[in-house]
């Protein structure tokens, strides 16, 4: 792990990032994400972990090795849990308050702080929890994960009895395994084995041995925008390759109704804008209100809400907010972002304010600043929203459409469970 602080001395809030690229990419040595300014500027201590990914972090060999790989599924984020309990144990000797630990992860990073607030082995590791756009409703189960296990040792061509065999395998050959393996059935992640992950984090309620531990929650206005901005047949996608692009997100029949909805309210987008638009508020503005709905309803800590709507002025896609884009404002380093053409005042105050609440969030357990409104947690009566762009402000609701759309359809994150099958892993 890496650590930043401004003194060895005091007790500082303690803010641990978990970097993005899903569960199978990235690392915590991305400029974008140095903690020098918030160390320097918001007197926090700021901890980036490295971890196992992909095939390394969550192959479950759960079904064919018995109880010495019980874990074997979970490995990744025990990672986590372990630099966790590094924290606890070491961070007062960086001027770092263990009892005052913000876990905060951007995209994938936000599905592992999700993971996390669901974990028995990680409570009381953390106080605080920032997802950014990765709200983790749901993880895998055991037949998925075992499915997996079983397509990688067919294509290493290794009997399930000699599963030890992997031990010998070149990385570079596992690693091509494993790409071919997620191609076929999505990315190696965590699984709800009952114990260590007794249920979805978030589906269909928050996890009760984190109830007390309060959530920031938020998303990009245009997520996918950076997915499929670069590519010029998005940008000039006609109806036709418009409906199929779209027809994976939805339940049949649910497609041209979606797109003919967003049409009539965007008239003047073209299709490869609305699209980016269209499928942000399918997934990740859709799971990001129902994971704060699942917070707010156990009436314990809070979650505040939040939609950055910073618009981009570089890129093929401009005019529209991306994945990604509240990072430099949060960690304040804003020329380190390829969405960011020249830092002017504007992009200063919002770096001052975003910073400011979030280290204030580590610091107290509510995000303030004082250019921004008081910000209210999110319930139902009221769903406050803070929206952080050119302006900031606190709506009620400012999705209402959106939300009431997409939540009679249903998230598109993985259905009811699979009941977890005995084995000698359930301990």
């Amino acid at each position: 792990l890496n650590v930043w602080t401004g003194s060895l001395e005091g007790q500082k809030p303690v803010m641990v990032w978990l970097h993005g690229g899903g569960w199978e990419v990235g690392g915590s040595n991305d400029p974008v994400s140095n903690g020098a300014y918030l160390a320097a500027m918001q007197d926090v201590v700021l901890v980036s972990v490295n971890h196992r990914l992909n095939v390394f972090g969550y192959l479950n060999l759960a079904g064919v090795g018995g109880e010495e790989y019980s874990l074997s599924g979970q490995a990744g984020i025990f990672d986590v849990v372990l630099a966790l309990q590094w924290v606890r144990d070491n961070i007062v000797r960086f001027g770092g308050d263990p009892s005052r630990v913000m876990i905060l992860g951007q995209s994938g990073g936000g599905r592992k702080v999700s993971t996390l607030m669901a974990m028995p082995p990680a409570a009381g590791l953390f106080q605080r929890a920032n997802v950014i756009s990765g709200s983790g409703l749901r993880m895998d189960d055991f037949a998925l994960g075992h499915d997996r296990a079983e397509r990688l040792l067919r294509k290493l061509d290794i009997p399930k009895r000699n599963f030890e065999r992997l031990l010998e395998v070149p990385t570079a050959q596992l690693t091509a395994a494993g790409i071919e393996v997620r191609n076929e059935t999505g990315q190696f992640r965590p699984w709800v084995d009952g114990v260590v992950l007794p249920h979805d984090p978030f589906a269909p309620t928050a996890p009760l041995v984190s109830a007390d531990v309060p959530m920031m929650i938020g998303t990009a206005r245009d997520e996918t925008s950076v997915f499929t901005g670069t590519i010029p047949e998005y940008a000039e996608m006609d109806d036709e390759r418009l409906l199929e692009e779209t027809i994976p997100f939805f339940p049949p029949g649910e497609a041209a109704p979606a797109i003919a909805a967003w049409k009539e309210r965007l008239p003047d987008w073209d299709n490869g804008k609305l699209y980016a638009r269209l499928i942000t508020d399918r997934s990740y503005g859709l799971d990001a209100i129902l994971q704060a709905e699942a917070k707010s309803a156990l009436g314990a800590a809070p979650a505040y809400l939040y939609t950055i709507d910073y618009k981009t002025t570089v890129g093929a896609f401009e005019d529209v907010t991306p994945h990604g884009q509240d990072l430099p404002f949060i960690f304040g380093n804003l020329g380190a972002s390829s969405f960011i053409a020249e830092v002017t005042p504007k992009e200063e105050h919002l770096r001052s304010v975003m910073a400011g609440a979030w280290a204030a969030f580590a610091r107290d357990g509510v995000p303030a600043h004082s250019d921004m409104p008081q910000w209210q947690p999110y319930e139902p009566s009221l769903r406050a929203t803070m929206l952080l762009g050119d302006t900031i402000r606190q709506k009620s609701d400012p999705f209402k459409f959106e939300r009431e759309y997409m939540t009679r359809i249903g998230t598109e994150q993985y259905g009811p469970r699979e009941p977890v099958p005995p084995g000698p892993w359930i301990r």
